[in-house]
C-alpha cells in the first residue's frame, strides 16, 4: 500500500458518494488525504515505525438523513488506519454509528432513566439525536506481545456496540462485553460501500454501474479479501475449525 492508493480511494468516495455526505465531510477527507501523505514522509524519513491516518468521533465523516429505514437517522463514521510495508495494514478500526433523531428513538419511555432525558435535553448539548446502533470492524494486532487473551479474538472482527463515547448516550450497556465476530478486513472504502448500500440504496444502484466505482470495488476485494478467503477456504477444505483458525492468540 502506498499514499497514491490511498488518496485514488478517498478521491473516489468523495465523487461517488458526495451527494449523501452532509457539511464538512468533504474537508474532513481532505485534512485524511492531507495525514496520509505527512504521515508517510515521516515513515521514509524513519521519524515513525508506520503511517496512515486517522478521522476523529468529534470531526467524522458524516452522512446526510437516510433515506432507510426511515428518514429519522443519520450516520457517520470514524477510524484509524496504520500501514508498515505491506498492502493490508497493521492497524485497523472502523466505526460506524446510526444516530436516531426521532424523540421515539432517542429517549425510550419506561426504559430509560431520566438522566437520559437530561442529558437530550440540555441546552448546552451540541450533537443532535442518540447512537441508537453502532458497528466496531477492528484488527487485532499483539505482534511480539507473546499474549494470549482469554477472550476470543479473531484477528479481523466485527462489534455490534463496541465501547461508546459518553456523548454519544448509547443504548448498548457499558458493562457488557459484547462478543467479536469473525469479519473480513475491511478499509474506509469498503465501509462507505457499506453504508450506501444499507441507507441510500436509490443511490448505490446509480453509482455500482459505473465503471470506475467498479474497479475501486475490484482492486480493493482483490487487495483485502483475496488472500483471507483464499485461508477460510484452505481451512474448510482441510476439515479444520474455521473460528479457531480466524483467531488471533
Amino acid at each position: 500500500m502506498n499514499p497514491t492508493s490511498v488518496e485514488k480511494m478517498f478521491n473516489r468516495v468523495k465523487k461517488d458518494l458526495r451527494d449523501l455526505f452532509d457539511d464538512g465531510t468533504t474537508n474532513v477527507i481532505r485534512e485524511a488525504v492531507g495525514l496520509v501523505n505527512s504521515s508517510y514522509k515521516r515513515y521514509n524519513q524513519g521519524k515513525q515505525s508506520t503511517w496512515g491516518y486517522t478521522i476523529y468521533p468529534d470531526r467524522p465523516m458524516k452522512f446526510r438523513t437516510s433515506q432507510r429505514p426511515t428518514q429519522d437517522n443519520h450516520v457517520d463514521l470514524y477510524c484509524e488506519f496504520q500501514w508498515g510495508d505491506n498492502e493490508l495494514p497493521v492497524s485497523q478500526d472502523i466505526k460506524i454509528r446510526v444516530w436516531g433523531l426521532h424523540d421515539a428513538l432517542i429517549f425510550r419511555e419506561g426504559l430509560d432513566a431520566l438522566k437520559i432525558q437530561e442529558a437530550l435535553t440540555d441546552p448546552e448539548r451540541s450533537i443532535k439525536g442518540r447512537v441508537i446502533s453502532r458497528y466496531h470492524f477492528d484488527r487485532v494486532y499483539r505482534e511480539g506481545s507473546g499474549k494470549v487473551s482469554p477472550e476470543y479474538h479473531p484477528k479481523y472482527h466485527l462489534q455490534i456496540g463496541g465501547k461508546s463515547l459518553p456523548a454519544e448516550l448509547c443504548w448498548h450497556p457499558e458493562t457488557f462485553d459484547i462478543p467479536r465476530i469473525p469479519h473480513h478486513p475491511m478499509d474506509l472504502f469498503l465501509a462507505c460501500q457499506l453504508i450506501a448500500i444499507n441507507f441510500f440504496p436509490d443511490h448505490y444502484k446509480n453509482i455500482q454501474k459505473e465503471s470506475e466505482w467498479h474497479a475501486q470495488v475490484a482492486n480493493t476485494q482483490r487487495t483485502l479479501l483475496e488472500e483471507y478467503y483464499k485461508n477460510c477456504l484452505e481451512c474448510i477444505r482441510n476439515g479444520d475449525s474455521l473460528m479457531d483458525m480466524l483467531r488471533e492468540p
